[in-house]
């Protein structure tokens, strides 16, 4: 499996973007609503995102830019450090937040049938049952 290429360094492209003589496109590219994902709602890394078509005629750097800045806002961090001491960190972005609430609400462990069953005696074994064929 092949490594993916790392992205640009964001504090580089924010350096380029400041060095550039056009400062109103600084500010453009940091007040424009570019959120975590990309425009079909996919959370995607540099090495595809710099395949898309920027949005709001954006280099893929700045696109890259804007998407990471948004991303950053939404960091949670966790209690383990990497090599250089900086926190790992996580960010859940609203397509996922979807996704794990149907998984919430679909993947619960619950035993149903089709149809249902005539009278609770039978209903009551039929779970009794079930639960022992489970653990077996």
């Amino acid at each position: 499996m092949k490594i993916p290429e790392s992205p640009p360094p964001k504090n580089d492209i924010l350096m380029k973007l400041i060095d550039h003589e056009d400062n109103s496109r600084v500010l453009k590219i940091l007040t424009s609503n570019i959120g975590m994902t990309d425009t079909k709602g996919r959370y995607v890394h540099w090495e595809k995102l710099k395949h898309l078509t920027p949005p709001e005629d954006l280099s893929s750097e700045e696109y890259w830019f804007s998407v990471k800045t948004a991303r950053q806002k939404a960091y949670k961090p966790l209690l383990f450090k990497d090599k250089q001491g900086e926190p790992f960190v996580f960010c859940v972005p609203d397509i996922l937040q979807k996704e794990l609430h149907w998984l919430d609400k679909n993947a619960a462990g619950s035993i149903t049938m089709d149809q249902s069953l005539a009278n609770s005696h039978t209903r009551n074994t039929y779970l009794v049952s079930s639960l022992i064929e489970e653990s077996i």
